[in-house]
């Protein structure tokens, strides 16, 4: 279980910690790269969501980089459930992630750049699902809601015709 080092890594001092979380991206990374093949991507997506549910704040930019580096080495159909991730994360961990918006946001500008729809579907998917969790109903002004917008109205402005579609 990807969890299963997490708890412990808490307790322990900074090198410990240190290599708890870089035992964890390993664990996370294998995870990520069972999204490729579709006889494994259910149990590589089931590991990576408990992984998610038990996560510490602490450890999300780790988490949204390993996501973000991952795209590279996935295809299509694992591209589209890595960013879905994303997400996941929010719903999850609700306003916690709210800091973090930015990098997140980044690697899903990054997934609009790919020409495949279905991972444009994926990517709106994944601002819908950070908006429904993170905006607060009734806040005025929302600056969660601007900052979701922000980088996505910027991608309008692209010379990459997927990439204005995908910001639409």
């Amino acid at each position: 279980s990807l969890a299963g080092s997490a708890g412990g890594g808490r307790l322990l001092g900074l090198r410990e910690s240190n290599q708890a979380l870089a035992e964890l991206k390993t664990k996370l990374e294998f995870a990520l790269s069972r999204l490729n093949d579709q006889d494994t991507q259910r149990t590589g997506v089931e590991e990576i969501r408990e992984f998610l549910q038990t996560l510490y704040p602490d450890w999300f930019p780790m988490v949204i980089g390993c996501i973000g580096e991952a795209g590279h080495n996935l295809k299509p159909l694992g591209r589209c459930e890595s960013v879905k991730l994303l997400g996941l994360l929010a719903e999850l961990h609700g306003e916690s992630v709210v800091p973090l918006l930015q990098r997140i946001l980044q690697v899903v500008l990054t997934r609009l750049q790919d020409a495949d729809l279905h991972l444009r579907e994926a990517c709106a998917e994944t601002v819908f699902r950070l908006a429904s969790s993170l905006v607060v109903d009734g806040a005025e002004g929302s600056p969660v809601f601007a900052a979701l917008l922000k980088p996505l109205f910027g991608a309008l402005g692209e010379h990459n015709k997927s990439v204005q579609i995908g910001a639409a």
